[in-house]
């Protein structure tokens, strides 16, 4: 017959390798799946770039906030393709004032 308390000390011991063993190759699998996102060179999430993109799509007539809005995927893609619309035309008209003015000589 074998001793409770030994019995008990010896799966104490075996959790405790286990957890020793375990925990390291959690942490290194964890790193190695975060490494490679940032070596390809993918663009941080930060708290200012979420609010900062929030406040774009306010711009444009978004609002998250309102309750039981059954619209949901439907009005944040509205919004992002409003929000798409309006950067390409402030980029358009940052390019027409890059241009050198083109004038004609007259004879």
């Amino acid at each position: 017959m074998s001793n409770p308390r030994s019995d008990e000390m010896k799966t104490r011991s075996l959790k405790w390798l286990v957890f020793a063993i375990a925990s390291p190759m959690s942490f290194a699998a964890g790193f190695a799946q975060a490494q490679p996102a940032a070596s390809r060179g993918m663009p941080q999430v930060t708290r200012a770039g979420i609010l900062r993109e929030l406040q774009e799509l306010e711009s444009v007539g978004y609002n998250p906030s309102t309750p039981g809005d059954t619209r949901y995927p439907d009005d944040l893609q509205q919004a992002l393709q409003k929000l798409d619309a309006k950067h390409r035309a402030e980029a358009g008209a940052a390019a027409e004032t890059a241009r050198p003015a083109q004038t004609t000589a007259t004879q």
